[in-house]
Formats: C-alpha cells, sequence, structure tokens
C-alpha cells in the first residue's frame, strides 16, 4: 500500500503556511525573548545558575536543600535535582570557577536549542511538511530559551539516540536512565523503547531495567536522597504542580496524594495504551514510533512545564496521519484539533494572567484526541471493514 500522507486542505492549510502566519505561530517565542534582548540586566540561566550555586555550597560541604539557599544573590530557582547532580558538576566548577562553566554552558545550550529547533520543525519528514509543523511553535515560550534548564538538554540527548542510533538500542535506553537520573519523571520517555520496532522481550526488558536503575537510586536511603524528596514535594510539585494532570486536577481542587495516584494511573494506562495501538495498528516506520513515543512521553508527565512541549507536535502529526489511513475524514479532524490546541495555547501565552487556564485546557484537548484516536484504531482492527485490515504507513526513516 503506498504512504498516506494527511492532504493539506482549507481552512487548516491557510493557518499553517506561508511567513507571516511562521510569525504568527512563533509570537509567545520572540515576545518574550526580544525585550530580554534590549534590557541587559535581565537576569538569563537562572536554572542553571541555581545548579551552579548547589555545587559551590556542595563543595563547600553547605547545605543544598533550603529554601534560604542563595549565591550572591541567584535565588530566583531552586536546586531541585538529586544530590549527585551537585556533586558532579561540583568537579568542573572546582577546576574552572563559575564563571567558565556558565560560559561554556551557555554556548552548549544555544548549540542544543539551535539542534532541537532544527530536529522538530526543519528537518525533513515524511507525511509532516514543515508547515504541518509551524503552528506547534505556539507551544513553545521564551522560558524555553532564557531560563536555561538542563532539562532541555536531557531531552536532546534522548531524541538524538533515538532519531540517529535507534529506538531500541542499549544507548538510547542509557540516554533515558541519565535524564531520569537528574529529573526522575522523565521515565515517562520510556515510551521509545516500548514502541520502538524491537521484540516484545526487548521492549519490556529494556524498560524494566531502566525503571528498575532510576527507581532503585532515587527512592533509596543514600546520604540527602531523602531530604531532596522532601524538598521537591515542598518546593516544586506542591505549590507549581505545572501543565500536566496535576495541575489540571489542582484546577478542580483534588489535591489529596492518594487521589491523585489513583488517577494517574488510570491516566496513564489509557495515554499509553492509545500511543502503543497506533504505533501497532498503523505499523508506523522507527522514526515515527519515536515522534510518536515522546509526544506521548510528554503528555505522561504528571507535571508539565514549557520547557517539556517542544518535542510534542511531530507525534501528534504521526498520530493523525496514522489515524488518516483508516478514514481521512478522522484524520482532518485531529489535524483540526491539534491546531486548535496550538491557537488556544498561544493565545493563553499572550494574555497571561488568570487565562493561562487556556494551557490546561489546550493539553487536555491534545491528551484526549490522542485517546480518542487510539480507541478508533483499535475498534477499527477489530472489526475492519472490506479495506481497513491494519494498512501499512511505513515510511522511510527520518
Amino acid at each position: 500500500m503506498p504512504v498516506v500522507k494527511p492532504k493539506a486542505e482549507g481552512w487548516t492549510a491557510r493557518l499553517r503556511a506561508g511567513p507571516l502566519w511562521l510569525v504568527m505561530w512563533s509570537l509567545p517565542l520572540w515576545a518574550a525573548v526580544a525585550p530580554r534582548l534590549l534590557r541587559h540586566k535581565t537576569p538569563w540561566l537562572v536554572d542553571f545558575k541555581s545548579v551552579l550555586c548547589a555545587a559551590g555550597r556542595w563543595n563547600s560541604h553547605q547545605a543544598i536543600y533550603s529554601a534560604s539557599a542563595s549565591c550572591g544573590g541567584v535565588n530566583d530557582s531552586q536546586f531541585v535535582y538529586p544530590p549527585w547532580v551537585a556533586d558532579v558538576l561540583g568537579y568542573p566548577v572546582s577546576w574552572l570557577g563559575e564563571g567558565a562553566v556558565l560560559a561554556a554552558y551557555a554556548c552548549f545550550f544555544l548549540a542544543v536549542l539551535v539542534f532541537l529547533f532544527w530536529l522538530v520543525f526543519w528537518r525533513p519528514m515524511n507525511g509532516a511538511d514543515r508547515p504541518a509543523r509551524a503552528p506547534f511553535l505556539g507551544f513553545t515560550s521564551g522560558n524555553l530559551v532564557f531560563v536555561g534548564n538542563i532539562a532541555v538538554v536531557l531531552q536532546a540527548g534522548i531524541v538524538a539516540a533515538a532519531i540517529f542510533l535507534g529506538a531500541e538500542t542499549i544507548a538510547c535506553t542509557a540516554a533515558i536512565v541519565l535524564a531520569g537520573l537528574v529529573k526522575p519523571i522523565y521515565l515517562t520517555f520510556l515510551t521509545v523503547p516500548a514502541f520502538s520496532t524491537a521484540n516484545w522481550r526487548r521492549r519490556i526488558g529494556l524498560v524494566v531495567v531502566a525503571a528498575g536503575v532510576v527507581a532503585g537510586l532515587c527512592l533509596s536511603r543514600l546520604p540527602l536522597v531523602p531530604e531532596w524528596r522532601a524538598f521537591v514535594l515542598q518546593v516544586a510539585v506542591d505549590p507549581h504542580p505545572g501543565g500536566g494532570l496535576l495541575g489540571w486536577l489542582g484546577q478542580l481542587g483534588v489535591t489529596a496524594h492518594p487521589v491523585l495516584g489513583v488517577v494517574y494511573l488510570l491516566y496513564a494506562a489509557l495515554l499509553f495504551g492509545a500511543g502503543l495501538v497506533i504505533a501497532e495498528t498503523a505499523r508506523l516506520s522507527a522514526a515515527q514510533r519515536v515522534w510518536l513515543a515522546l509526544a506521548v512521553g510528554v503528555l505522561l508527565l504528571p507535571r508539565i512545564m514549557a520547557y517539556d512541549l517542544l518535542l510534542i507536535g511531530p507525534g501528534l502529526l504521526v498520530a493523525s496521519q496514522a489515524a488518516s489511513t483508516f478514514s481521512s475524514r478522522v484524520g482532518e479532524r485531529a489535524s483540526a484539533l491539534w491546531l486548535t490546541a496550538c491557537g488556544l495555547y498561544l493565545v493563553s501565552s499572550l494574555l497571561g494572567g488568570v487565562f493561562q487556564i487556556g494551557h490546561s485546557l489546550a493539553l487536555v484537548l491534545v491528551a484526549g484526541g490522542m485517546m480518542w484516536l487510539g480507541g478508533f484504531m483499535l475498534a477499527k482492527v477489530r472489526r475492519p471493514g472490506p479495506d481497513l485490515a491494519a494498512p501499512d504507513v511505513n515510511a522511510p526513516a527520518s
């Protein structure tokens, strides 16, 4: 069967193509960055500065998990990473000094951003041309650039390993383990090996080993690890639940941790299952599976921050393309749903304040849409029509 590509027709095509629309979709990004470029005293890389601060305090045998911990006034962002992050970074800080390490990181971070934007929005992808990807710029924000969060670097490592080395490789799983040891919630990106083209025994083995290593260390009673877990809940998770499931439920008044755990497990099972159904029933290529897995991995994050959403676009396009092989109408409706979510998130970012509830609504639309597509495709495979028996959308890797 020939590769089926989603058609860009009607109002959705007009809202995706053209340089003026490209500027519009990226408005939240450059509107936040441009003023900071003009104001020289505006702080940059505040997240990494908090890591440098913790590394310096570690070298000086001072407390790193304290709400009052600061270094020369750098207290805009608390250090919320495991103690081994401060320990490892403490070596280059002691050898080169904080200024040199910060300068090196700034250059490296800029290169990582360029790489990710090229990969997500510019590099050729089968079935997802550049105009189709442009609206997902609406999910970006200035925080992605000027906060300098090391999460962006971790994501780049996972994407690079998955795309260029293979989702089923030990190198890709190692990249996810490394990310998980810095940010444990990034274990949601184990969707990448789970959705890969490897046999099921290898998939399950990679997921179980990776999850076991990260959980074993992060749930241990190694020095400062219990203090780190308590501090993260105190200063990050509870007051700043983000835009994921924790944020959505918090806006509904659901804050009890046992209830959150049960609801999250149900949500994760439905979303993971939907993504797996899409990957298996449409027989996606290796690269398409990677992008789909990354999108599902982002949506599985219980606490989604602005810098997590850069990777979501290509996977959503893969999902709508897969659905279009069963029904062109469903594929077009899914594309329109993604476009609506992009627009809602963009408007919410520009208006700010109380209108930021639009961020949560946009992500609810996306997560609900992914579950809908998974359910639709599962129903079609279970009750196939004459020409609907698991069509093949296999395409060259990109």
